[in-house]
């Protein structure tokens, strides 16, 4: 969207470009329909001008690659700011520094309006000093929203420029032709348009719910009011209907067609929001069918040890020489059995979606999530886990579960290849209400400008392996279940590693009594 916004503002700065060409020619060969005369007056030399230097200073930056053109365009939109400012100096203080007319001298006797020959009207030079500064700011980061600022200001002179021709009040388009105030409105536009990935603009090409409302209520805002006020001023000036009634009919409309408008927009968002559960919600899927993926793989690793102790030892007990060794074997196959029983005993409910919450007890969950990875652990990577209390939480079984595999698997692979790697797991009841459950690893940490993004949906550092969902969906779980996931992260080499915070809230006191009542008796 952000480039789609940056060609649109190219091609409203050419537009200005090749529209204040067409004026001066129109003024060079006598073309009263360039010129702007069809609606009875004109389009001075010096406004083509303006507009010309605007456009190619919007034109130079948007297309700079390199520093030159970027400062090229720059210095043509500063000579905006001095040639209109100069204008508006001599007309301020009824001066006449000779400026007015030196663009087109040579056309200057066809000057018929009673302005000073050459001088566009007041609210014109205001809008081009504005839009000059607007122009010199466009891709000036720093500068913050002063070209967003300045586009509405212009936007602002443009809209009562229009308002006021189509009502005939003077007063509040000084002058100004109507075709100026629609050039006008195209210089604001080119400046939204110019800051694509900035300010207002994001929010005006936004295809997110923000952006529809806005695109829809303030065209029907800005377009049709004007036009239902002009259309009631008629009908009561032509004797059409009275007062009274012009003004009652005017209520009706706006109100029937601004309901209508509300109406369709909140279907459109409830559209829009539809697809955004839709799309989480197989957010959440995939990233289940991933989990299920490395859980198989888990269990596979650690049933396949007592599997095959299991099939060694019965080739011995086949091969013994006595039936004391013999059955000194088999009793080494059934424990290794019913360690192979005990594993997939507890991973059978892992990522099992329980519809209902339950109490439950983090540092248990914990322990089983360690126990299912405790020979690549203890061959691997020193675990410190402190269980500071049994950590009763109010949650999901399942889910929870998720988020410490996911949150643990991260930890392991961030530790991965190092000297001494470590993970610190702590669970501990917090004085606000919540139960904390902190993973910690002693890796390389997260660089600043990847912290920010890591809980975003697909963003992964993990080249070879990992879907980028795994935190974006635990952050999901922990949200739906009452509690938060933060992180914290290091790159300084004495301090570096990263930690992640799950915090749950506490299970009711009394509900967890009864549970422990019932499980005790």
């Amino acid at each position: 969207m952000p480039e789609r916004m940056n060609t649109f503002a190219k091609l409203t700065a050419a537009t200005l470009v090749m529209a204040g060409i067409l004026i001066c020619v129109g003024w060079q060969f006598r073309i009263g329909f360039l010129k702007g005369e069809m609606l009875g007056t004109f389009i001075s030399p010096n406004a083509a001008l303006l507009f010309v230097l605007f456009g190619l200073s919007c034109l130079l930056q948007l297309r700079a690659k390199g520093a030159f053109l970027l400062n090229a365009g720059r210095l043509v939109g500063l000579v905006v700011v001095v040639f209109a400012g100069a204008l508006i100096v001599e007309d301020l203080f009824h001066l006449n520094l000779g400026i007015d007319a030196r663009f087109f001298q040579h056309r200057m006797s066809d000057w018929t309006a009673k302005s000073p020959p050459g001088r566009p009207h007041f609210p014109t030079l205001v809008a081009f000093f504005i839009a000059g500064i607007g122009a010199v700011t466009i891709r000036i980061r720093r500068a913050g929203s002063l070209s967003d600022w300045c586009a509405t200001l212009i936007g602002v002179i443009s809209y009562l420029s229009l308002i006021g021709y189509l009502y005939g009040l003077n007063v509040l388009y000084g002058g100004e032709t109507l075709h100026t105030a629609f050039l006008m409105a195209l210089v604001a536009t080119t400046l939204y348009a110019g800051r694509s990935e900035l300010g207002i603009a994001q929010i005006i090409s936004s295809t997110e719910a923000g952006g529809v409302v806005f695109r829809r209520v303030v065209a029907a805002i800005v377009l049709l009011m004007p036009l239902f006020g002009f259309i009631s001023i008629h009908a009561q000036q032509t004797s059409v209907i009275g007062f009274e009634m012009g003004t009652v009919l005017l209520v009706v409309v706006t109100v029937f067609v601004f309901t209508a408008i509300s109406a369709h927009t909140a279907t459109v968002l409830n559209v829009l929001d539809a697809q955004r559960k839709r799309a989480e919600e197989q957010l959440v899927r995939s990233e289940k069918l991933a989990a299920a993926g490395r859980l198989s793989a888990t269990i596979a690793h650690e049933v396949n040890n007592p599997l095959a102790s299991v099939m060694n030892l019965l080739y011995l007990a086949q091969t013994a020489n006595s039936s004391q060794k013999t059955m000194g074997y088999i009793r080494s196959a059934d424990t290794e059995l019913k360690r192979a029983s005990s594993i997939i005993k507890r991973t059978l409910g892992f990522y099992k979606d329980e519809a209902n919450p339950e109490d439950l007890s983090l540092s248990e969950l914990v322990k089983e999530v360690l126990d299912l990875n405790e020979s690549l652990l203890k061959s691997q990577i020193q675990v410190n886990a402190h269980f500071y209390s049994p950590g009763a939480v109010y949650a999901r079984a399942g889910e929870i579960r998720q988020i410490i595999g996911n949150l643990l698997g991260n930890a392991i692979d961030a530790v991965q290849g190092y000297e001494e790697p470590e993970i610190t797991i702590t669970v501990q009841e917090m004085s606000d209400g919540v139960v904390e459950l902190s993973v910690g690893d002693n890796g390389s940490g997260v660089p600043r400008e990847n912290l920010e993004q890591i809980f975003a949906p697909f963003f992964t550092t993990k080249k070879d392996v990992g879907t980028g969902l795994g935190l974006y969906v635990s952050r999901q779980l922990a949200e739906k279940n009452g509690g938060a996931l933060r992180v914290e992260s290091s790159t300084i080499k004495r301090f570096a590693g990263t930690r992640f915070m799950l915090t749950l809230p506490l299970a009711a006191p009394v509900t967890l009594g009864q549970k422990q009542g019932a499980t005790e008796s």
